[in-house]
């Protein structure tokens, strides 16, 4: 069903988990709407179940240029959690987006609705950072708060959909002698082969390579943006 307006009736019942229709097929999956104390439902496309629980679909999009280190998808405590889903691929995890539709842009909310990667140096709650290095990321637990570029950027409306790679610790790598642990990203110049330059390389190749992702968050300090904005 489509829903467009926002009623202010009693509205149907919610239901508190995430859960996965069975009519639901690979290239979508479905979150769970939480009333938060008010029965208004915003705008767009829903599941409707048969006891009038309704569920935001979700579009999955295949991560082919290996952009991505892990898709996420919020979670119920206003943490994030890694989205288990796949399409396939090689190598191709599946990126989670929800309808532009349920989001509208205020003052207090410029960027809501904007779909959002993160640059895998950034901590994003209720998930690990890897720092583009595979020991790290087994070295410590799942972070318990977001970085406040992130929080200031999701205080603003937007919706992160995943963290994206980075060379090890932000240093400069040459694609692709230098990537040990992550395969660098493809560049969607040319042949898609070219040093997509680094660090914020995941962030400037999913901005590149897919139209559905709107923002990437990086970092520069000693050209970490710029390299990838101007070779991609």
């Amino acid at each position: 069903i489509l829903i467009q307006y926002t009623g202010t009736g009693s509205g149907p019942r919610y239901p508190s988990t995430q859960v996965t229709l069975p009519s639901a097929n690979q290239s979508s999956i479905v979150s769970a709407l939480s009333s938060n104390g008010s029965p208004k439902i915003p705008s767009g496309p829903y599941f409707l179940s048969s006891t009038g629980a309704l569920y935001q679909p979700y579009r999955l999009y295949s991560d082919f240029a290996g952009a991505f280190t892990q898709p996420l998808i919020p979670a119920s405590n206003g943490s994030y959690a890694a989205l288990p889903a796949a399409l396939p691929g090689i190598q191709s995890p599946a990126v989670g987006v929800p309808s532009r539709l349920y989001y509208t842009k205020t003052a207090a909310k410029p960027l809501a609705g904007v779909r959002l990667g993160i640059k895998d140096i950034y901590d994003v709650a209720g998930v690990k950072t890897s720092d583009g290095n595979r020991a790290f990321y087994g070295l410590y637990p799942p972070r318990t708060v977001n970085a406040i570029p992130v929080q200031r950027l999701i205080d603003a409306g937007a919706v992160i959909v995943g963290k994206m790679k980075t060379s090890q610790f932000a240093n400069g790598e040459v694609a692709t002698a230098d990537w040990v642990d992550y395969h660098s990203p493809f560049n969607p110049r040319g042949d898609g082969y070219q040093d997509p330059s680094s660090s914020s390389s995941g962030p400037g190749a999913g901005a590149g390579s897919y139209p559905w992702l709107d923002l990437t968050l990086g970092s520069d300090t000693g050209g970490s943006i710029r390299g990838p904005s101007q070779v991609q």
